[in-house]
């Protein structure tokens, strides 16, 4: 017999929960609360952080369900393209709207994300090779996403590991130091 296990809004945000794949979702909860997936690359994460922020009845499966088939010609595997560079930072401003829009202890949890993502898209973009007619795309795309960036006045995710951090001397600059080193993209 499998048995669930009841997820905290902050752990399924925290560890990245975002396959909408992976979940059963109820129609009347999309519904009522207007969930949708918007046209943009990320459009998995900003549904389902914002699904999170707007129920506390999250469960997980300790078990494998799904089994995932990889397509060398899949949209996951395909060589960046105009979508990505035009919509990449319009998924990170949804996430920021969201997280204006959340539970106060939830904020965090979006700042987080929206880093994170950033750091690991932005090098990636960064490297690839592109056509001419979408450099200046890319470069537009790096510009964006450094506004929003520059946008989050803190990097509130050191908040979640504060108590670890209590027990070393100038926790504050060391802090400050891996938040910088966070952004190495820059």
């Amino acid at each position: 017999m499998v048995k669930a296990e009841k997820v905290s809004q902050e752990k399924a945000m925290y560890f990245y929960f975002d396959a909408p794949w992976s979940k059963i979702y109820r129609t009347d909860f999309l519904r009522k609360n207007k969930l949708f997936f918007p046209d943009v690359y990320g459009e998995d994460t900003t549904t389902t952080f914002d699904l999170y922020s707007k129920t506390d009845k999250i469960y997980m499966l300790n078990k494998p369900l799904y089994a995932w088939y990889y397509r060398a010609n899949s949209f996951s595997n395909s060589n960046l393209s105009k979508k990505h560079f035009e919509t990449f930072p319009e998924m990170l401003k949804i996430l920021k709207c969201q997280s204006e829009k959340c539970p106060a202890h939830l904020k965090m949890y979006y700042d987080y994300l929206i880093l994170r993502k950033a750091d690991v898209y932005i090098p990636h973009i960064k490297r690839c090779d592109v056509s001419e007619d979408l450099k200046s795309l890319k470069i537009k795309c790096i510009q964006e996403t450094q506004k929003i960036i520059d946008q989050l006045y803190d990097n509130l995710f050191w908040n979640i590991h504060i108590k670890d951090l209590e027990t070393i001397s100038n926790a504050e600059e060391k802090i400050r130091l891996y938040y910088e080193k966070s952004l190495s993209w820059m």
